[in-house]
């Protein structure tokens, strides 16, 4: 169990804002509970035969107090105490509030349950009274952490009030093995809005509009459900208004919620451009906030040659349930998707729940925290949990089922690969050695100055040897190595010029069954968004054991009209299309071939060469 608290563990989310008057209550557990803020006579102290109120501490700055029904605290060292049942309480001493001020609690807490029937209130009464009024409540399961908060409604406004903090849970309904709270603040605060505002837009544009992207934050005591920006281009003068309305309300202090706004760019010039942008109303109320620049590159699209593919990654296990049906709906769609080489697909087995996937690997985990960093999980992982292309999380789609979902990523696949896309990726070599040595090449072209992360995943077409509790009996495309590093390299790259990069991986040390390998390159902005993505793909995996045909180069490609395959020496040569038809071939060529593709229609091709035993696959695609 001590591992779930590691890996559950919540930071402190509660940050001062600039709005807040008073502080009543601020408990992080670090030491015993003081009789200045608390009622201890009041509050449940299980009996020292079952186990009093315990402090643990689960990281070098993070103590937690709660309830542990165990007299040895064995949840610590992984046993499994008798389950708490009944209702625990944590009550404080009489606090006066302020009359004029939204007063507010927060908590961070950690649980350890199975099955459900636990639920954790926040609650308030005025001080010598015996009932309770409940603030905010949540019905915690599993093994966990979350934070929860609670705002107090204006009647208690200059009251004397007691607050308590009550976990229940009952035998007959689940089993609870600890409940822990961290973070514990109750503050008042100035009854006026507070926003923060980032744009996460990748920084470039082309066609008729921009669609802007910005990350809201309530960082304010007072509920928003709207917000009101202006906004000017470069140095124009005049300023321009949309509002965004948000599909729930931003609650106070913790809300957070991604949207987006068209920004006309029919009168632009190709170029660099800077957008000035600040909220002047909340709520329909005026508001004065801070302006907020964002520059930005204006391409000429017909400048672009690569057709965008981009990426769906997925977080799943062998030993989740709804994995499987999900993977079920979904794999059909993606492999149709990714052989007609629209889609670039790799899922990252995790490490939970239950025993986790034996297949894990640690980047896996670095690459859901940089998705938590952008959807705001707080820690609070699950699985399944893919995600389309970086930016969005496609269990958010409109659906009911996953059938639902799979319809929806083919409809967004084609539009998105209809696109040009942003960057050129070129795998120049991906080949393994009979001594199970992979090495890889790649480059990358941007047409504009960016700062991006540079990733490559090696991956298995099918597994089998992680089979586990969720019925599913084989797994595709399964991380086994990031040659970048899961977070990628970061690189500056300059309009124009081209970057190359190379890796060698010692597959040995993997989890790798067979031959089946996989390469996925792409380039992602610190937004989440994929500018591109390319890869090996079946049928013209990484080259067999027998490869030794590094420097056989095809360019260019993407390819209109010809293209070149050089380094060949005594060469057979067949190309392929992707439902595995020959569509041309020639034996015994030495030096370079000029292969015209006038009778190529627009695609992806797998070109096929051997010399003298030894293989090699390239990627070729032609465009209109």
């Amino acid at each position: 169990l001590l591992g779930a608290i590691a890996v559950f563990a919540l930071a402190s989310t509660f940050s001062p804002s600039r709005a807040q008057t008073r502080i009543y209550l601020n408990e992080t557990f670090d030491t015993p509970l003081n009789n200045l803020i608390w009622n201890l006579s009041a509050c449940t102290n299980i009996t020292e035969e079952e186990g009093p109120l315990y402090y643990l501490r689960v990281s070098e700055t993070d103590y937690y107090g709660g309830w542990v029904y165990d007299p040895n605290g064995e949840v610590v060292s992984g046993g499994m105490p008798t389950p708490l049942n009944g209702e625990y309480w944590l009550i404080s001493n009489p606090i006066t509030l302020e009359s004029d001020a939204v007063n507010i609690v927060q908590v961070d807490f950690m649980y350890g349950t199975t099955y459900i029937g636990h639920n954790f209130s926040i609650c308030v009464r005025e001080s010598g009274q015996t009932k309770w009024d409940t603030i905010s409540s949540i019905n915690p399961n599993s093994f966990g952490g979350e934070s929860i908060i609670g705002v107090l409604d204006a009647k208690w406004g200059g009251k004397t009030v007691e607050m308590g903090f009550c976990f229940s849970t009952q035998f007959f309904s689940g089993y609870a093995y600890y409940f822990l709270m961290g973070a514990l603040k109750f503050s008042a605060y100035e009854r006026v809005p507070k926003l923060a505002t980032e744009v996460i837009s990748a920084p470039f544009a082309y066609g008729q509009s921009l669609e802007l992207k910005m990350q809201v934050s309530n960082v304010g005591p007072i509920g928003v459900e709207s917000v009101e920006y202006m906004y000017t281009m470069d140095a124009q003068a005049e300023e321009t208004s949309f509002t965004v309305t948000f599909a729930s309300t931003l609650d106070a202090l913790v809300g957070i919620q991604q949207t987006s706004a068209q920004i006309d760019m029919e009168s632009l010039a190709f170029g660099n451009h800077t957008l000035k942008l600040r909220p002047v109303k909340v709520n329909g109320e005026a508001y004065e906030g801070e302006t907020i620049e964002f520059d930005f590159t204006y391409l000429d699209e017909s400048k672009l040659t690569q057709a965008y593919v981009p990426v769906f990654e997925s977080f799943t296990s062998s030993t989740c349930g709804p994995c499987a049906s999900a993977n079920t709906a979904l794999n059909p769609v993606q492999e149709e998707l990714r052989e007609a080489g629209s889609l670039n697909v790799i899922k990252y087995q995790m490490n939970w729940p239950g025993n986790g996937d034996p297949y894990y690997i640690s980047g896996n985990q670095t690459r859901m925290a940089f998705y938590d960093g952008i959807f705001g999980w707080n820690g609070s992982w699950s699985v399944p949990m893919p995600i389309y292309n970086g930016s969005d999380v496609i269990t958010e789609w409109p659906g009911t089922y996953w059938s639902d979902l799979a319809n929806e990523l083919k409809k967004r696949v084609a539009e998105d690969h209809a696109q040009k896309a942003v960057m050129e990726i070129h795998i120049t070599n991906a080949s393994i050695s009979d001594t199970k040595r992979l090495t890889l090449e790649f480059e990358v072209t941007s047409p504009i100055d960016v700062e991006a992360n540079v990733i490559a995943v090696i991956a298995e077409h099918t597994t089998t040897g992680n089979r586990r509790t969720n019925g599913e009996k084989e797994f595709h495309h399964v991380a086994l190595d990031f040659p970048t590093g899961a977070q990628g390299v970061t690189k500056n790259f300059e309009a124009g010029k081209k970057e190359t990069f190379s890796y060698a991986v010692a597959m040995s040390r993997t989890n790798m069954e067979g031959l089946d390998l996989e390469v996925l390159c792409f380039v992602q902005h610190k937004s989440g968004y994929i500018f591109q993505s390319s890869s090996i793909i079946e049928g013209g995996n990484v080259a067999n054991e027998e490869e030794m045909l590094g420097d056989i180069r095809v360019y260019p490609n993407p390819a209109r009209e010809n293209t070149t395959i050089s380094g060949l020496e005594s060469a057979n040569v067949a190309v392929f299309d992707m439902t595995g038809r020959q569509v041309y071939m020639q034996n015994g060529v030495d030096g370079n071939l000029e292969l015209s593709l006038s009778g190529f229609a627009e695609g992806t091709y797998v070109i096929r060469i051997v010399e003298g035993g030894k293989i090699a696959h390239r990627k070729l695609i032609v465009v209109r």
